[in-house]
């Protein structure tokens, strides 16, 4: 009997090194990959175009992807965008306040006023040729001033809405500048907006990209001037009193700036 159990321990050993042996030795070429849903990259690989799958809103970032001749596949965020998309209720003018409008965000409900310059009252001279709505001044420390009604006090941000010269040659690029425009050393910005005789600080701000340009309505071509439009272009923060406020824009530099709205987002 205890020979017949040896000889059965001798086999089972004997099979199980074998077994062991066995996969050791395996031939790597017939072994299966592990399951991906990539294939290996290499510097050959070419990719293609980015395409939009969610996108962008006010109120949350999008999404792109491109694909590769390999099918692999990349991501990546598209930022939020700066524009709203206001729908607008109109205020009717009261006292020495002219009307304005209050509006809200469709997508996002921010919520805020819209004071049109064309009701401004202009200390100097209306230049004229901007595009259809904007206020364009002739000449430095000439400004445009204008009242409203409202019926309780808000804080917000401050931001001009208009069109700015649009051209480009060996020593200037407006075409990549907004309202902020620096012109000198001293990082002074081409515009003073003053609400309530209080100035808005706009230095926070102050970078030759402050605002957006509107790429698909840039180089709006009006008599000899083309010109980039400019939509909520931040200045800064603001306090509004209840009752009567005042905002005043004046040109402090030589860049022709052609506003259409003063617009205040209020704070959340």
């Amino acid at each position: 009997m205890k020979k017949r159990l040896v000889a059965l321990m001798t086999i089972f050993a004997a099979l199980s090194l074998a077994a062991c042996n066995g996969g050791n030795n395996a031939n790597p070429s017939t072994a299966k990959p592990a399951s991906t849903s990539q294939k290996p990259s290499s510097s050959k690989e070419k990719w293609g175009d980015w395409k939009v799958v969610t996108p962008a809103t006010c109120g949350a970032e999008g999404k792109e992807e491109r694909v590769s001749d390999a099918g692999n596949k990349e991501e990546r965020a598209i930022p939020k965008l700066k524009q709203h998309t206001w729908t607008a209720t109109a205020v009717a003018a009261s006292g020495e306040g002219v009307a304005y409008e209050n509006i809200e965000c469709s997508v996002c409900h921010a919520k805020g006023l819209r004071v049109a310059t064309s009701l401004a009252t202009i200390e100097g001279t209306d230049k004229g040729g901007a595009p259809e709505g904007c206020i364009k001044l002739s000449n430095k420390g000439e400004y445009m001033e204008v009242k409203i009604n409202i019926p309780e006090a808000k804080s917000g941000k401050v931001y001009l809405t208009g069109a700015m010269d649009y051209w480009h040659d060996g020593n200037n690029d407006n075409q990549n500048k907004s309202f902020s425009s620096v012109k000198d050393s001293a990082n002074t910005c081409n515009f003073k907006l003053e609400v309530n005789g209080a100035e808005v600080d706009p230095s926070a701000n102050l970078t030759k990209t402050f605002g957006e340009i509107l790429p698909e309505e840039a180089g709006e071509t009006v008599g000899s001037v083309t010109y980039s439009k400019i939509g909520d272009c931040e200045v800064g923060a603001v306090a509004l009193v209840a009752g009567a406020n005042t905002f005043k824009f004046t040109r402090v530099d030589s860049y022709n700036l052609a506003v259409k709205y003063f617009t205040v987002v209020f704070a959340a």
